[in-house]
């Protein structure tokens, strides 16, 4: 039979008191333990977890620890920062940082992970879809979804090419219709200046602008050189080539042409005849330019005259040499 023991507490802890009799704590609740205190008696208390770190969850006759997520091979882990070594930044919601040496090809960064998808969807190694807000009032200067900032140092060594972005060699699979390294969409209706695609050379330079209409900018190709190329497009491909050491994109040789007819003195007369040469100036500037205007030329001599969505545009100075050549030629019989 038990012995009951005075002023206890059912269902509690016994201990010794300072007057070496026996004494009882009060009865734990669920998860509670019978904690030592120096100098004093013991306690019966739960144990404490920490804020996103470990969990715990009392039971009856049990206490669960928790970790704050799986962190195995399979695991998805999500941090609010990731930092190793330097002072995590306080208007960085992501912070790797630190050095390290690698003893072959180092990479602060690797994705190599292999992804399969199902016909019809996006299969994508990578993607970064943040949403900018612009806070307060005023202009931002910049708002950029992926900013690359490198540094390149050189020790004892030297590089052969200090590369921002290297899209390097990738495999397709057979029966790709197209393999493209850097693909930019134009950006959707939210501003009247569309560009798809915008350069710089020292930070201020615009060297090239790549609009969604297909519109492509050059402002400040290098002055003209004693070197002479032209650059064409093949308008069935839409290529662009360089014509080597000539200065223009007119074909002459009867590789590229079959003859059909000789132009006939009639018909230089008539032509030379009604053309009307005048002296031009460009609109907003003063300098004096010889030639004609389309518009006249498109009346008696179409042949010569290119035209745009509007109307005549320009004339084609080359076409027209045959014509007055043809018409020296009559007048010199």
């Amino acid at each position: 039979m038990g012995c009951p023991l005075p002023a206890s507490t059912a269902k509690s802890f016994l201990y010794i008191d300072a007057n070496n009799k026996l004494a009882s704590t009060a009865a734990p609740t669920n998860g509670q333990l019978l904690i030592g205190s120096t100098g004093n008696i013991p306690a019966v208390a739960s144990l404490s977890g920490t804020s996103n770190q470990v969990v715990v969850t009392p039971g009856a006759g049990s206490i669960t620890l928790s970790t704050p997520q799986n962190i195995d091979t399979a695991a998805v882990v999500q941090f609010g920062r990731i930092s190793s070594g330097a002072a995590a930044n306080a208007n960085r919601k992501d912070y790797l940082s630190g050095s390290f040496t690698g003893s072959s090809d180092t990479y602060g960064l690797q994705q190599d992970s292999s992804l399969t998808g199902t016909a019809g969807n996006i299969i994508v190694g990578v993607s970064i879809a943040p949403t900018l807000i612009e806070a307060g009032s005023g202009v931002h200067a910049t708002e950029a979804a992926l900013r690359i900032t490198p540094s390149f140092t050189n020790g004892a060594a030297t590089a052969t090419d200090a590369v921002g972005v290297d899209i390097n060699t990738f495999a397709v699979a057979t029966g790709t219709t197209n393999a493209i390294g850097l693909r930019v969409a134009a950006p959707s209706a939210g501003t009247s200046n569309l560009i798809a695609s915008f350069l710089e050379a020292d930070g201020s330079t615009v060297v090239g602008k790549f609009y969604g209409t297909g519109r492509v900018d050059w402002p400040n190709l290098t002055a003209e050189g004693s070197t002479k190329a032209a650059l064409c497009l093949d308008t069935s491909t839409k290529e662009m080539q360089v014509n080597t050491g000539v200065a223009t994109c007119t074909v002459s040789s009867l590789r590229f042409k079959d003859p059909v007819r000789d132009i006939t003195c009639s018909e230089a007369k008539r032509i030379v005849k009604a053309a009307k040469p005048g002296v031009f100036r460009d609109k907003g500037t003063t300098d004096d330019r010889y030639g004609f205007a389309a518009e006249q030329m498109a009346a008696i001599a179409p042949f010569s005259v290119y035209n745009d969505s509007v109307g005549p545009r320009a004339i084609d100075y080359e076409r027209y040499t045959a014509v007055l050549t043809k018409y020296m030629q009559c007048t010199m019989r």
